[in-house]
């Protein structure tokens, strides 16, 4: 038949198959509660629906994502967004086009090249990814028109919220102050007190080169409490010591890009509290205090 030429599955092969309830269940034991991925995965959604349907089985939506809409997301300005031309856009090659197998391996290659190209654009959770395919309206209403099922999952709201959603939903970055000051390690502590004074900060951070935009491992710490700590045991002496004699060492960091929470579970746990912040690439770019955590 017509439709055999392009997927390649002709009678002689399905011959014999168990039924749809049989490999339905196989199917559910194996997804399990992961994520599907697949490319315009509502047609797929479409389809098993009608087969549970016809079957009498419970159909219950998985939770899924759909490359097409994510690389619409990546990159608008693609001439269009079949299989093809996404995984030429990112330089992946596809094998055994038009077979389940081939494309369902072309879909995870796709969608696991696609990640980098998300987070350039501030996307880096499932449910990041879940808002911004549903944003895409008019490929939603495409889909919708020819009789798809939604690819993605709309947030469901809870009957209560026990728990201040903001530090679920921002980011470090955002609370974090930048840039960081930095001074040398050679300064006295002495001059270390006035700065902490004069600019109302907590802590400072310490490198040879005095400078931020350095990688995290350059740095130290010196709070306000090493300050006191070191003044009450040594008080003669401290003020004219250099800065880099009581830093913290190694820095305890996270990322920019981290939700608030995590921030906020690794003082308790480290019992600290400032947090060096670095870039993707592990480059000092502000730094969190305890302080900046009570705007929560």
């Amino acid at each position: 038949s017509e439709a055999s030429l392009i997927h390649g599955i002709t009678d002689a092969d399905v011959d014999g198959a168990g039924s749809f309830p049989d490999a339905w269940a196989q199917f559910q034991a194996f997804v399990g509660d992961r994520i599907l991925v697949g490319h315009s995965i509502g047609f797929d959604l479409a389809v098993l629906e009608r087969e549970c349907r016809r079957a009498r089985l419970p159909w219950k939506k998985p939770r899924a994502l759909c490359v097409r809409l994510l690389a619409t997301i990546s990159n608008p300005n693609l001439a269009d967004y079949s299989l093809e031309t996404i995984a030429g856009w990112l330089r992946l090659e596809i094998a055994g086009r038009h077979s389940a197998l081939g494309d369902a391996i072309a879909a995870g290659d796709i969608f696991a090249a696609l990640i980098p190209e998300l987070r350039k654009r501030n996307i880096r959770t499932l449910g990041e990814a879940e808002v911004a395919c549903l944003a895409l309206s008019d490929a939603l209403e495409a889909g919708h028109r020819a009789g798809w099922a939604e690819p993605v999952s709309r947030p469901q709201a809870p009957a209560f919220q026990p728990v201040d959603p903001y530090a679920y939903r921002h980011r470090v970055g955002s609370l974090m102050s930048s840039p960081p000051v930095v001074v040398k390690s050679t300064k006295p502590i002495r001059q270390i007190i006035d700065l902490m004074v004069k600019r109302r900060i907590s802590s400072v951070l310490v490198s040879e080169r005095g400078t931020p935009d350095q990688p995290i491992e350059e740095y130290g710490i010196v709070t306000e409490r090493d300050l006191l700590r070191r003044i009450s045991s040594d008080a003669e002496r401290v003020f004219d010591m250099p800065v880099a004699s009581i830093a913290t060492r190694p820095l305890i960091s996270i990322r920019a890009a981290a939700f608030a929470y995590r921030a906020i579970g690794r003082m308790d746990r480290l019992k600290v509290r400032h947090l060096a912040v670095r870039d993707d690439g592990g480059v000092l770019v502000g730094v969190l205090s305890a302080r900046d955590l009570l705007r929560l």
